[in-house]
């Protein structure tokens, strides 16, 4: 039935049921489905492979999804590949962090999507130096008004302008569709493999036993040190001329060790080219902890305020929380109904009410007579039925008889209380008298 209360608990319960299903759902692993360019990608621009590969040797390799936090061990290896920038730079003093832990020992690897670099990370860690090229045609990706914090424009539109410009100053006719053709391609991607030509410090031994490398088909990323002096450096051949990849800088007691090209760490460039062996041995290196960061890639950021309850800290919060709300619920159920606009109160209370309506009665004659009848009445009502004689039609006589029988003492102050009444009615009598004779009636039914 369709009622107020109805109405209102059918509400509170659907508020509960959401909110229980929003922190169930949030509680699941934030993988994407395996659908990212991630730790968790399946697809042939995810990163799965590399840690499931190294897993499977046995190596202490995991994911965090939390921000980065420089207590971890110095000897653990912190994995960058394709943060977002706007993540890593929206708290400086996570990089000052990050920065200090690695002057302590630690290692950091870090890979920027589309050779895209955030200009905070590096001069954080001196290598404003350091910029990002072409391997066709070793020219800076990204000017220094490209790297500009406040521009807005997305990254891809940004690398269309250029190529735009490019083609311009070329005398070539640039197209719209014919550019974008080449950004947004719903083609299968393919690799390159590229041959390793110099390897110097630390990466001569991670790449020991390899040969090639494979890059994805298309624009690959280079480094230009400038005039950097990187401690190690990996570089293949790209025609006659040669393209550095990798580069470790020496950071205090630890290093950074920058890779251009993100695509090196893809599933299909693992399955295509040698990249697991030198990425194996790279990180893991004298390394007691592996750790692939998700938080900078956005998994941990829900727009779901509800999301911090599914965090395993927060958890039991969200299940007390929950607990108390359908406790009250339960306890105000049969408080639940259609709102009423508040009463009045009475003028009187109860017992003033009887109070005033008493003595409006003991004020006459009149009243004090029917007072009396009706307690006379009720008097033998009351005795008839304590002996069962409720039925009788001469209930005086029946109930003298009664009591002759059993309880001859109680005849005797019956008697006398009738003697009262009669007496009453034909000479009368006052208030006070009245209550004398209720009570004695009161003790007698007693």
């Amino acid at each position: 039935m369709m009622t107020g209360r109805n109405v209102v608990l059918t509400s509170v319960i659907v508020l509960v049921l959401a909110i229980a299903s929003s922190v169930i759902s949030l509680m699941r692993p934030l993988d994407n489905n395996g659908k990212g360019i991630d730790s968790y990608g399946v697809y042939p621009s995810g990163h799965r492979a590399l840690v499931e590969v190294m897993q499977s040797l046995n190596l202490p390799a995991s994911r965090t999804h939390s921000p980065f936090d420089a207590r971890i061990s110095h000897r653990a290896c912190y994995v960058l590949v394709g943060p977002d920038i706007g993540l890593l730079e929206a708290e400086e003093g996570t990089l000052h962090e990050m920065e200090n832990w690695v002057r302590d020992g630690g290692q950091l690897v870090i890979s920027f999507v589309d050779g895209w670099p955030s200009p905070k990370f590096l001069d954080t860690f001196s290598l404003e130096g350091v910029q990002f090229t072409d391997f066709a045609d070793d020219e800076p990706l990204y000017s220094s008004e490209d790297l500009d914090p406040e521009n807005k424009t997305p990254i891809a539109f940004r690398k269309y302008l250029r190529e735009q410009k490019k083609r311009a100053e070329e005398g070539g006719d640039p197209t719209i569709q014919d550019d974008f053709s080449e950004i947004i391609t719903l083609t299968p991607p393919e690799c390159v493999r590229y041959k390793i030509v110099e390897r110097t410090g630390s990466l001569k031994y991670s790449s020991a036993d390899v040969e090639e490398l494979a890059l994805r088909e298309g624009d690959p990323v280079a480094i230009d040190t400038g005039e950097t002096s990187p401690a190690s450096v990996l570089k293949l051949a790209y025609g006659e001329e040669e393209r550095t990849l990798i580069a470790e800088y020496t950071h205090g007691k630890g290093s950074v060790i920058l890779v251009s090209d993100s695509s090196i760490f893809d599933n299909l460039s693992l399955l295509e080219g040698e990249n697991s062996v030198l990425l194996v041995n790279m990180l893991s290196e004298e390394r007691d902890l592996i750790l692939f960061d998700e938080f900078y890639h956005g998994l941990s950021i829900r727009g779901n305020p509800i999301w911090i309850f599914a965090q395993p800290g927060y958890r039991i919060i969200a299940l007390l929380l929950l607990a108390t709300v359908a406790l009250f619920i339960w306890r105000e159920l049969p408080a639940f109904g259609i709102v009423h606009p508040p009463r009045k109160e009475s003028r009187r209370s109860l017992v003033a009410y009887l109070d005033a309506v008493s003595r409006l009665l003991l004020k006459t004659r009149s009243q004090l007579v029917q007072l009396l009848v009706e307690s006379e009445n009720a008097f033998l009502w009351r005795m008839a039925r304590s002996l069962r004689l409720a039925g009788e039609r001469n209930q005086l006589n029946a109930i003298r008889t009664r009591l002759s029988r059993s309880n001859p003492e109680l005849l005797n102050e019956f008697d006398e209380i009738i003697a009262e009444y009669k007496r009453y009615h034909q000479d009368g009598c006052s208030a006070k008298e009245l209550l004398t004779l209720l009570n004695r009636s009161h003790r007698c039914l007693s």
